[in-house]
């Protein structure tokens, strides 16, 4: 299919229950209108910015897996800002557990494959 993205999406506060979920659903549709198929959605709640953002203290967080042709994806970022329901966006290429099993290394006590005992 396509290679594997994490987008974490910011909505603003200033929507209600109804217009998030909206909005949201909006969102996972855009991927699905750009050939895309969704592998999860995690509502992370409201959290507070590390500084003030356009006037906005805080925002809705939604990490959203998705899978999608690499072609399309800025054609997908630049739908999504003609919307105007998603505060910021950040998309992540790979998948994201193997990100962080990079990230570990080995353990220790682990074989290092160094060839030594």
């Amino acid at each position: 299919m396509g290679r594997l993205y994490e987008a974490l999406a910011i909505f603003p506060v200033s929507m209600d229950e109804d217009g998030f979920n909206k909005a949201l659903g909006e969102f996972v549709h855009e991927i699905e209108r750009f050939g895309g198929r969704t592998a999860g959605v995690e509502k992370l709640g409201v959290r507070s910015f590390a500084r003030m953002m356009k006037k906005n203290k805080s925002g809705n967080y939604v990490r959203v897996g998705f899978e999608m042709d690499a072609d399309k994806l800025d054609k997908f970022r630049a739908r999504l800002k003609l919307k105007g329901d998603v505060f910021r966006l950040q998309i992540l290429s790979g998948a994201p557990r193997a990100r962080a099993e990079e990230k570990k290394g080995p353990q220790h006590g682990e074989d290092q494959g160094d060839g030594q005992p």
